[in-house]
């Protein structure tokens, strides 16, 4: 049986924190974050959250700055899956 199509992007949120490793958040970018103008079905909405919006400390030597407090504040949510992964 098939789905229709999502009529709105599904919701990800991933975590930001010090010490962490720019390759993982880089991937996670990529698959989610990143336009598909050639779907015809709404992508996914990406949110890069940390526990503050204080600069972080990422290996290699830089630091990177989230754009949102964790959590997000979306209103309504259909659901919600806390999860961890890496690359």
């Amino acid at each position: 049986m098939l789905l229709p199509p999502p009529t709105r992007p599904h919701r990800v949120a991933v975590l930001a924190y010090d010490g962490m490793v720019p390759f993982e958040l880089g991937c996670v970018v990529e698959f989610f974050g990143l336009p598909r103008p050639e779907l015809e079905t709404p992508w996914y909405d990406l949110k890069v959250c940390a526990e503050s919006l204080e600069p972080l400390r990422v290996v290699g030597g830089f630091t990177m700055r989230a754009e949102h407090a964790s959590p997000p504040s979306w209103s309504t949510p259909r659901s919600c899956t806390w999860t961890t992964a890496t690359c």
